[in-house]
Formats: C-alpha cells, structure tokens, sequence
C-alpha cells in the first residue's frame, strides 16, 4: 500500500519542527521535505513560508554555520566556505559570515592542530615527509597556506626550501 504523500500543512509542521531544534539552510529544509516525498513545489512553498515567517534565514544560518564549524570542529574558511556553497548559501552571505571568524583564534586554532598532529606523526628523519604531511593535513582541513608555512615551519626544522615550493595561497 503507498504512502500518502504529506499535505502542505504537515510538511510546513515538521519543517517549522526541524528549524525550531537547529540552524537549517532553505535547501537542506527542501532535499529533506523531498526524500519524505513531499512533491517538488510543495517544498518550495514550505520553504517560502518558512522564510516569511523568520524560521529560516540564510543570513542567521551562516553565521550559525561558520562560528560552529570554526570553533568546535576546527575547520578553515576555504572548508567552511564550500561547505556554505553547497548548502544554497549566496557567496556575498558566505564571505559576511567567515569575516566575523576572530583571526587570533582561528589562527590558534590551526596552531593546536598541526601540534597535535605533529605529535602523532612517525619518528622520522626526514622533515620534507613531516612538512608535507603537515601542509597536506592542514589543507584538507580547509586553511590557508598563509597561515600554514609560517606554523609549519616553526614546528618543523630543516627543509628550508620546502616553503619556496608553494605556491602563494593558491588554493586560498
């Protein structure tokens, strides 16, 4: 027997549900609403009410997202900024939100990381191999080369021509 598809007035409910736990961005609330089965323009109606009536705000949720996944999850921006693109956040909303990560913490924050990850790194002799695992770990993570020789380099003796080898922030 086939489900009956949910009506606007029980998807709008469980949608209002959902954005009164957590942050939810207009397309997460409607890939959600259409895996329940929720038809195509339903879900945009949803959402549209949603927004009209202050549950969902791309703005509020940015910021939400940014200082979340900076803070707690010690991502960079280039992460968090591919991360807001995917989620249907505008690129002018985005860079407004990543603006407001505080640089002396973001920056501290990359330091604990690359220390940590230091520490677990393999006794080796070989400081090219310990750099590139470094820089290698710190990209995938999302930060900037900029603010990654500088640290790697504190951490890590030898190698002295590992940093000319980079290209300047070309992944920034």
């Amino acid at each position: 027997m086939a489900k009956k598809p949910l009506s606007f007035d029980n998807a709008l409910e469980r949608a209002a549900a959902w954005c009164s736990r957590a942050e939810h961005s207009r397309l997460e609330i409607i890939k959600k609403l259409r895996r329940l089965g929720v038809t195509p323009d339903v879900a945009e109606k949803v959402a549209e009410r949603l927004e009209e009536n202050g549950f969902i705000d791309e703005e509020r949720f940015a910021r939400a997202f940014v200082y979340d996944k900076s803070r707690f999850e010690y991502w960079g921006r280039t992460k968090i900024r591919y991360q807001l693109r995917q989620l249907g956040v505008s690129a002018a909303v985005a860079e407004s939100a990543l603006e407001e990560i505080d640089e002396e913490e973001y920056v501290r924050n990359l330091t604990m990381l690359l220390q940590a990850k230091f520490r677990s790194l393999p006794d080796s002799s070989d400081p090219y191999k310990q750099k590139n695992a470094l820089y290698r770990y710190a990209m995938t993570r999302g930060f900037e080369s900029r603010h990654i020789t500088p640290i790697v380099t504190s951490l890590i003796k030898g190698a002295d021509d590992f940093e000319d080898s980079l290209s300047d922030d070309s992944c920034d």
